[in-house]
């Protein structure tokens, strides 16, 4: 009993820091001792690359938004890269060639990350600025993020993304695209509060840029988004947040699609902190970088202390009573709620407070499917799954 009582708290203590003390600590870090990188106007010459895999139905409204950049055009250069697309992205991306538009087409579908790879390897561009077709960015974002590399500790700026209103067309659940909603803003301020104080751990995909110079060519099963910005970290450089660069997502949400996605991102984070393992050792990386892989990695494992919590609190509200019962009331009054709420998203029936606990459980489960999916030894090239969704 003394062991199931132990496993318990150390679980409760585990969800807690991973959900709100470490968050806490991070903002009053930030408000206590920031640390912003500096910045400056400055227009270095940047090769934007579009990573594209089957994107017919955005890739021109894509293209059409980066020209629209206030940048200079003479420093500013975009190429598509195409991953082996079968519906007529690379024609389209072709057609703005004499806007000097390149299309940079991998024959062998072998991922985002080998895409951007290839891309990268024919860049002209002081500064590579990562994006995906459906992702929007508001004009001033590319100038905003350069600001940062004024400051020469700095090799990584991201920027904010938002949900476009295709995220919440019939096509999509209103419930997990409200909670998705509310999720983004506080990652956001957790993002916000981390550059502050130290440095962010990883970028967003489909809005960050590094310099030309730091880039290095990753194994294609790892996500760069997460494994450039550690690598980059541990040469001494620093991941910017710039709030003001916004990306906005054009597609549409649904629980089923969230579901894939997540899964897809997890498997994919654990095996980039797999690779970047010895940033968990704080002998070897600093106590801090430690402290932070840790929780980011924990987060990424949270559904197996859920479990171990739901099944020893169980056991001890059986054996011992009060106060583990209430504990136990409480876990399935959440796992109730979270129910409810599947089941109106399901029907398409408008419960915006059922959408946190429901989103809540719902990425936890996809992100358990992810853990077994990595124990049985699966790999996870950029996009593949989000195709089944």
């Amino acid at each position: 009993m003394l062991t199931e009582r132990a496993i318990f708290w150390f679980c409760l203590g585990v969800i807690a820091w991973e959900t709100a003390i470490f968050p806490a600590l991070l903002w009053l870090l930030a408000r206590l001792r920031p640390k912003p990188a500096a910045a400056a106007e400055i227009t270095p010459a940047v090769s934007i690359v579009i990573a594209a895999h089957n994107e017919a139905a955005h890739i021109a409204q894509k293209i059409e938004n980066t020209l629209a950049l206030d940048y200079p055009p003479d420093r500013m250069e975009i190429l598509v890269a195409d991953d082996a697309s079968d519906d007529g992205t690379d024609r389209i991306a072709l057609t703005f060639a004499a806007r000097g538009v390149k299309l940079v087409r991998q024959e062998e579908w072998k991922g985002k990350t080998a895409a951007q790879n290839l891309a990268v390897s024919q860049a002209r561009g002081e500064i590579i600025l990562f994006s995906d077709a459906t992702a929007l960015y508001d004009t001033g974002a590319l100038r905003r993020m350069v600001r940062h590399f004024a400051d020469p500790k700095v090799g990584c700026v991201t920027g904010r993304v938002i949900l476009g209103k295709e995220a919440f067309s019939k096509e999509g659940g209103s419930l997990t695209a409200a909670a998705l909603e509310s999720r983004l803003r506080y990652e956001q301020e957790v993002r916000k509060a981390q550059g502050e104080a130290f440095s962010l751990f990883g970028a967003s995909g489909c809005i960050y840029a590094v310099r030309r110079s730091l880039y290095l060519p990753l194994p294609e099963d790892q996500v760069s988004d997460l494994v450039l910005p550690l690598l980059l970290l541990e040469q001494g450089y620093r991941t910017a947040y710039e709030a003001e660069a916004v990306a906005t997502l054009q597609r549409p949400v649904s629980a089923e699609r969230e579901f894939h996605r997540r899964s897809r991102v997890v498997l994919q984070c654990l095996r980039a902190m797999w690779y970047m393992r010895r940033l968990l050792l704080p002998w070897r990386s600093g106590p801090f970088t430690a402290a932070v892989a840790w929780y980011r990695l924990l987060r990424w494992l949270l559904p197996l202390f859920l479990l171990a919590l739901l099944i020893t609190n169980s056991l001890l509200a059986i054996r011992i009573g009060s106060p583990y019962i209430w504990f136990l009331a409480a876990q399935a009054a959440l796992y109730g709620l979270a129910v409810v709420g599947g089941i109106l998203e399901a029907l398409k029936i408008r419960a915006p407070f059922l959408g946190i606990p429901f989103f809540f459980l719902w990425i936890n489960l996809a992100a358990g499917a992810a853990i077994a999916r990595m124990i049985a030894g699966e790999k996870a090239a950029a996009w593949r799954t989000d195709r089944r969704a």
